[in-house]
């Protein structure tokens, strides 16, 4: 599964009744009230009082195939619309049968018998929203019938950032009016860049971007429009002239484009970035980004207030005044680590490690992340400035702040080296287990009688495995190599920072030696 117009002209034309409807008072109820389960609309099955129960056996008439998904790896449910459009006016059509699928072309008119509405989340999604879908019964058929060919409604214009500064139930029962409907937003500004969706066996042309609402756009049915060498898909900081496509939800509102060309690219007049002292504090969402006065990065990139100090563990634990996507001043904390680029570090409350005291600081990687500046070694004092709170395959970071310049983060030396940084020793088995290494993931830690018993990969790519004779875990060279022998080489200890290999999926735990870190001679099993 993939206050202006405000959807209010949206959703005006709600009170269109498409051919479904064959009843004099248009209202498809029988005199006694109860819906008559062979004749009802999609406005019906979509009305949010729940005209139409979960679970009952409807059979809507006329309406108009306005997707088909044929794209990528999960393929063949279609869409379908009640001619004259407006909010509530679409659903989704799961599991019809693939040769039935197969005849439709969008704009076809078709009959569905033998439906069952259905209301699907997962159970993970907590929020209490779902997907309204027409689906088989259970141990029943459900038929898609071509009766004609009809015209696709036009789409309906929405306007998120009237939507996104809306309080929150608001936006919720606006964005449902457009669940299953054929929708159009006009300049609406890229605020999270394209990606991959992930997934235990991802689909590589399964992809989203974020934009003004906010309303994530995914690849469900056609590919993005492309940019760039290696082409990548809309960026942050891209206006869109136009996005077309079905409304949805899926854990988030979405937007589906039924057609590459439906992201009408180069656009103008998208919203600004709430900069200021004015902007940033008028309670409102003036980009619609999701985000408001100094819980916005641009905010915090324009007005000192919003950026607040914390500590390593503050940052470690989530707390109060790092909180996820916050953005912070870390100050006065010790250099643990620098990677062998000489961009990125690891920093400590302390030089002496302790659990949920060490975090990574992540620069980038490119050409364009200038390297460190020389005083910044292991010992030294600094402060780590304009940092976002980051989490990163379940570990929190330090990172750039989104829309930023390289100034962020900031790393300033306060002191030079006068001691330096001690670790903190552990066991394999306690780094191994994956509801313990989020303690130590950043820490320097030292192991004690562990042996390489494999290896992968190549150069700055190596993976080791380790084992104290009962539990393994990954070494990484990224810091430094130890060039060790598979088999061979036992550890009397072995000193580096605690992390994750976020490579599989799930990420597992790994260490990453420090030169000179690796102690050969030790006892192993």
């Amino acid at each position: 599964m993939k206050l202006r117009t405000l959807a209010i002209a949206l959703l005006a034309a709600a009170a269109c009744r498409g051919s479904s409807s064959n009843n004099p008072d248009g209202n498809n109820n029988n005199p006694d009230g109860v819906v008559n389960p062979d004749d009802v609309t999609i406005y019906d099955i979509q009305d949010p009082s729940n005209k139409v129960q979960v679970g009952a056996t409807v059979t809507v008439r006329g309406v108009v195939v306005t997707a088909i998904d044929n794209f990528g790896d999960k393929t063949g449910n279609i869409w379908v619309e009640e001619p004259g459009g407006g909010a509530y006016s679409g659903v989704e059509v799961f599991n019809a049968g693939a040769t039935q699928v197969a005849a439709l072309a969008v704009g076809d008119l078709v009959d569905i018998t033998g439906a069952e509405k259905a209301e699907f989340a997962l159970s993970t999604d907590t929020s209490g929203r779902t997907t309204t879908e027409l689906e088989p019964p259970n141990g029943g058929m459900m038929t898609v019938t071509k009766v004609g060919t009809g015209t696709v409604p036009d789409p309906v214009t929405v306007d998120p950032l009237a939507i996104a500064q809306l309080d929150a139930n608001a936006q919720d029962a606006e964005w449902e009016k457009t669940e299953g409907v054929l929708i159009k937003v006009n300049a609406v500004g890229v605020i999270s860049s394209t990606k991959q969706i992930a997934g235990a066996n991802p689909d590589p042309t399964f992809q989203s971007f974020v934009v003004t609402g906010p309303l994530t756009v995914e690849s469900s049915f056609a590919a993005f429009p492309t940019t760039g060498s290696p082409a990548v898909g809309p960026q942050f900081g891209d206006c869109e002239m136009s996005i077309t496509g079905i409304g949805d939800y899926f854990f988030q509102w979405n937007l589906l484009p039924r057609a590459t060309a439906e992201i009408s690219t180069g656009g103008s007049g998208c919203p600004v970035s709430e900069t200021g002292d004015a902007a940033c504090g008028d309670g409102k969402d003036n980009d619609g980004n999701g985000h408001a006065d100094c819980g916005d990065y641009s905010c915090d990139l324009s007005v000192a207030s919003c950026v607040k100090g914390a500590t390593v563990n503050d940052v470690d634990t989530s707390a109060a005044n790092a909180p996820v996507g916050g953005a912070v001043n870390v100050d006065g904390v010790f250099v643990v680590a620098v990677d062998s680029a000489n961009k990125n570090l690891w920093v400590a409350d302390a030089l002496a490690a302790a659990t949920d005291h060490g975090v990574y600081v992540f620069r980038g990687t490119g050409t364009s992340t200038t390297t460190l500046d020389a005083g910044v070694l292991p010992g030294a004092k600094v402060n780590v400035d304009l940092a976002a709170v980051s989490p990163f395959h379940g570990l929190m970071e330090l990172a750039k702040i989104p829309g930023a310049q390289s100034a962020s983060p900031a790393i300033s030396v306060v002191a030079a080296p006068a001691g330096q940084p001690t670790a903190l020793s552990t066991t394999l088995a306690t780094l191994a287990d994956t509801t313990m290494i989020a303690h130590y993931a950043g820490s320097l830690v030292t192991l004690s009688n562990v042996k390489v018993t494999a290896t992968s990969g190549t150069g700055t790519k190596t993976i080791y495995t380790i084992s104290d004779g009962t539990k393994t875990m990954e070494m990484g060279v990224q810091i430094n190599d130890p060039k060790p022998v598979v088999g061979t080489t036992c550890y009397k200890t072995l000193t580096g920072i605690a992390t994750l290999d976020t490579s599989p999926n799930p990420s597992v735990p790994m260490i990453l030696p420090l030169t000179g870190g690796a102690l050969p001679g030790g006892t192993c099993n």
